[in-house]
């Protein structure tokens, strides 16, 4: 696990069911893939209460530990790049066919595209990804010159290729409004963090309903009331992040309240203007 191969060994996760056979080539090499959960596949998980993971991103991280290695053969592998063993190249033209070979299993390929073709491809890309098009999370695509006397002309900027670029997406996000706020102590430090209960949404197939706030201080600034509306986004399609939206009539809701006392305790608590504790 890891960039060639440095990292964790995971050669004892993986069985026969993920073995996918590499096509003819005249050396021996490796194969460089990305592991991932289908939402389908994720959502069969959740239900039968196999995991409990909130997307398949972090069940992802969590089966790739000792601890997963009994759902390994739920996870698909998306081959990305090959490398020869005593350090040769094959053409990246010819090396995308023979790794698109081995990714009809998984339905995903690469796609060759005119600039023209691949700037509607990106544009598309923010909404198709929640259409269900997209078997599994994405956050960006990779943009890669496959022609090899192009790729020799671009050349490197110290030891990154100047023929490659990431195109990241905008964090996935949807409006709502706030239904109450709770709080929960974190650590030995009995610090209380704000959690913010809103109206569910659903993204990437994941339905949320709350967020927790990173501390006293954001908490004050926000300034949520009942019903304030809220847009929840997802960063890296992960973590959960709210802002607040503008109303043309101020709300006459009730203003969220900080609690007051430990309501394990009932001691009374305190504040340095970021943490309450």
């Amino acid at each position: 696990r890891g960039q060639d191969g440095v990292g964790k060994d995971l050669t004892a996760l993986f069985s026969d069911t993920n073995v996918i056979p590499i096509p003819a080539v005249t050396r021996d090499c490796a194969v460089g893939f990305e592991a991932v959960i289908e939402f389908n596949v994720f959502e069969a998980l959740v239900e039968q209460e196999l995991i409990s993971y909130k997307s398949p991103r972090s069940a992802m991280s969590g089966i790739l530990s000792n601890s997963g290695r009994h759902l390994i053969e739920f996870v698909t592998l998306l081959p990305l790049r090959i490398k020869f063993k005593e350090g040769a190249q094959l053409a990246r033209d010819k090396a995308v066919r023979v790794l698109d070979l081995m990714s009809q299993k998984s339905r995903v390929g690469f796609q060759k595209l005119s600039v023209q073709q691949l700037e509607k491809y990106y544009t598309d890309l923010h909404t198709t990804r929640f259409e269900g098009k997209i078997p599994f999370m994405v956050d960006g695509i990779v943009v890669e010159c496959a022609d090899e006397k192009e790729r020799e002309r671009l050349g490197y900027s110290g030891n990154e290729p100047n023929f490659i670029t990431a195109l990241k997406l905008s964090p996935a996000e949807k409006e709502t409004k706030v239904r109450s706020v709770s709080w929960s102590a974190q650590g030995h430090s009995a610090t209380f963090t704000p959690v913010i209960h809103f109206d569910p949404v659903v993204i990437n197939g994941i339905t949320y309903k709350q967020v927790s706030v990173a501390n006293y201080r954001r908490f004050k600034e926000l300034r949520l009331r009942v019903q304030s509306p809220i847009q929840f986004s997802l960063r890296n399609d992960v973590l959960g992040y709210i802002d607040t939206l503008h109303t043309v009539t101020p709300l006459k809701t009730p203003l969220l309240e900080a609690i007051k006392h430990c309501p394990y305790c009932n001691c009374r608590l305190v504040t340095d203007d970021t943490r309450l504790f």
